[in-house]
């Protein structure tokens, strides 16, 4: 008889941070980082984020299919910041 071995089942969240002000991130995405041990960004992103205590990843644009790849692998909660940049005035 086989025996299988089932893992959890663990998210990665998109985490939107608006145009780079952590005063615009909502409610719901601050319950989604205090239930993840790890935090994904690039690193303009994750310097302006609540990240303590977090095991922090640092994306880049030359690394960050590989990066994302690896974390969605983990056993484990993974939070990645995405969001807009901050708009220019003309």
């Amino acid at each position: 008889m086989e025996e299988e071995t089932r893992r959890g089942e663990y998210m990665l969240y998109a985490v939107g941070t608006g145009p780079e002000d952590p005063e615009y991130i909502t409610l719901k995405a601050l319950k989604t980082l205090e239930k993840c041990r790890v935090m994904a960004g690039l690193a303009q992103r994750l310097t302006k984020m609540p990240i303590e205590g977090k095991e922090v990843v640092t994306l880049s644009y030359s690394n960050q299919e590989t990066q994302l790849r690896r974390l969605a692998e983990l056993s484990q909660e993974v939070a990645v910041f995405c969001g807009a940049r901050r708009p220019r005035r003309l």
